[in-house]
C-alpha cells in the first residue's frame, strides 16, 4: 500500500481480491475499488496525477490517472508489458520504483530476471526505454538511490545484492558489482542515519 501524492488516500493493492483500492485516510474507509481481473495486482507508486500499478500475472505496468475528487477516481489509460521481445517462459512480479525526479520508472520481473525501464512523461505516460538481463535470479526487490545514479536489487535466489549504476540521460543500466551476500534478499530500502 502507498499514500496517494496529495495523502487523500491510501492506495491498496489487494492480490487475492483483483482489485486496486482507494481508502479515505480521513475516515479510514475503501472509497473507490477497481477490479483488476484477470490479472493480479502486485505493487503501486502514485504521483499527483497517476497511480503505477505492477501486475503479477500480466507483467504489465498499468498507468491510471488519478483523479481524487471525480467519481471515477482511477481510470486506466496505458499497459506496457515489463518482458523482452519474444520471451516465453514463466515469471512474476517482483517490484516498482520510480526515480527521485520522477522521469524514470523501473519494475523488476522475476522468472525472466530483468529490470525493465520508462520514460514518464510530462502526463505521466510510459514509454519503455530497456529491459536489461540481471546477473542472478528472482529481483524481489529493489531501490533506486537517493542521488537516482543506482539501482540496488536483492536477487533473492542468487543469495546476492546487485548494485547496477543508471545513466538518467540514456536511461542504461550497468552492472558495477554483485560482490555482496545477502541470503534470500527480498527487501531493499535506504535509511538516513543521523
Amino acid at each position: 500500500a502507498k499514500l496517494t501524492a496529495d495523502g487523500r488516500y491510501l492506495c491498496v493493492v489487494e492480490v487475492g481480491y483483483h482489485a486496486l483500492c482507494l481508502y479515505d485516510t480521513a475516515h479510514y474507509e475503501k472509497q473507490y475499488e477497481i477490479r483488476t481481473k484477470p490479472v493480479r495486482p502486485r505493487q503501486v507508486v502514485c504521483t499527483e496525477s497517476c497511480v503505477y500499478l505492477l501486475t503479477e500475472g500480466g507483467m504489465t505496468v498499468d498507468v491510471y490517472a488519478y483523479r481524487p475528487d471525480s467519481a471515477e477516481k482511477l481510470t486506466l489509460k496505458q499497459s506496457l508489458s515489463c518482458l523482452p521481445e519474444g520471451f516465453r517462459g514463466m515469471g512474476g512480479a517482483g517490484g516498482i520504483r520510480l526515480s527521485p525526479d520522477g522521469n524514470t520508472l523501473f519494475a523488476s520481473i522475476r522468472g525472466a530476471d530483468v529490470m525493465a525501464v520508462f520514460a514518464v512523461d510530462d502526463r505521466g505516460m510510459l514509454e519503455k526505454r530497456s529491459v536489461t538481463k540481471l546477473c542472478g535470479s528472482t529481483p524481489r526487490d529493489f531501490n533506486v538511490s537517493p542521488d537516482g545514479r543506482h539501482l540496488l536489487i536483492g536477487l533473492q535466489k542468487s543469495d546476492t545484492m546487485a548494485v547496477y549504476g543508471f545513466d538518467p540521460h540514456s536511461r542504461n543500466l550497468t552492472l558495477e558489482t554483485a560482490d555482496f551476500h545477502i541470503p534470500s534478499c527480498s527487501c531493499v530500502e535506504f535509511r538516513r542515519c543521523q
